[in-house]
């Protein structure tokens, strides 16, 4: 598997996060904004059939740091949704979407304060 140095997506592309049940278990739902979804869009229409590869850092100061997925684009994503099971436990799926949701709050009051 290739993996690109840079992200095409970061928490700056994040509208929301969640956990939701899942059969079996629980997967972590991220909904992007209209910049993150015009992004997933592009790149999973000229991808499909690849894996992008999901990264993390959460916890106290980004203490922990992995690789939570490589989920496949098996079709264009327009909706701008990615929904997976990530290699984390319940608790650490919760507290990465924590953290989504702080960075998506500060993303969107710092762009208020631009306007």
């Amino acid at each position: 598997m290739q993996v690109q140095n840079e992200p095409f997506i970061t928490e700056l592309q994040v509208s929301s996060a969640k956990v939701v049940d899942a059969l079996g278990g629980f997967d972590l739902q991220i909904q992007f904004n209209r910049e993150g979804t015009w992004m997933l869009q592009q790149y999973s229409a000229n991808n499909r059939g690849k894996h992008f590869a999901i990264f993390t850092q959460f916890g106290e100061n980004g203490k922990e740091a992995r690789w939570l997925g490589a989920p496949e684009f098996s079709r264009m994503m327009t909706g701008g949704l990615i929904q997976f099971t990530p290699d984390a436990s319940r608790e650490e799926a919760d507290a990465i979407a924590l953290g989504l949701n702080n960075a998506a709050k500060k993303n969107e009051a710092d762009l208020q304060w631009l306007k």
